[in-house]
């Protein structure tokens, strides 16, 4: 990793956790015990989540997940791992490639009128990935984003399982086969 590139990951990691301590100091100000306590216990979840999505030995894909904050987008997002930890390194590629895919398309259709937030889980098991994107807030051009979800995912290691966008709301959940990925 060069120098610069270090730099700003440390930065934005900086960044985040001063967000948070200052968000705690302010609650124990206002003698708001149980929300400090709240925000120290999202704190504990985004941490043990940030390590399982690294420990899969798929760099980019969790580079791309523990960054994605940092950068401009039209909505807020986070993620949570669950199931079986494995190695994921063969799959990086494609993984990165299909979060960008869907975020991408969340932030093209993505609405401006109310906060926007994405939750992103993914649950592994020994023969296949399962990835939900949730998608709540304001969306525009309903019929657009679910069409361009269908078409994206129209490889033959995926199942799109589900693909259901209203107004306010956009849930994508994407199977991917291990065995095809691995190339049979």
């Amino acid at each position: 990793m060069e120098n610069e590139e270090l730099v700003r990951v440390l930065s934005g990691a900086r960044h985040d956790w001063l967000n948070q301590l200052q968000l705690i100091k302010a609650h124990l100000a206002l003698n708001r015990i149980e929300q400090a306590e709240t925000v120290i216990e999202d704190i504990i979840v985004t941490a043990q989540n940030e390590a399982k999505i690294s420990q899969l030995n798929a760099p980019d894909f969790a580079s791309f997940f523990l960054t994605f904050n940092w950068y401009p987008h039209s909505y807020h997002l986070d993620f949570e791992v669950t199931g079986e930890q494995q190695t994921l390194a063969s799959m990086d590629q494609v993984l990165v490639q299909l979060a960008a895919d869907i975020t991408g398309l969340f932030d093209e259709y993505a609405g401006s009128m109310i906060q926007n937030h994405v939750r992103v889980m993914m649950n592994l098991s020994d023969d296949e990935i399962q990835i939900t994107f949730d998608y709540s807030g304001s969306i525009n051009c309903e019929q657009q984003l679910h069409t361009a979800i269908r078409d994206l995912t129209m490889k033959p290691y995926m199942t799109l399982v589900q693909n259901e966008v209203t107004p306010y709301e956009a849930v994508a959940t994407i199977r991917l086969d291990i065995k095809e990925l691995n190339g049979g």
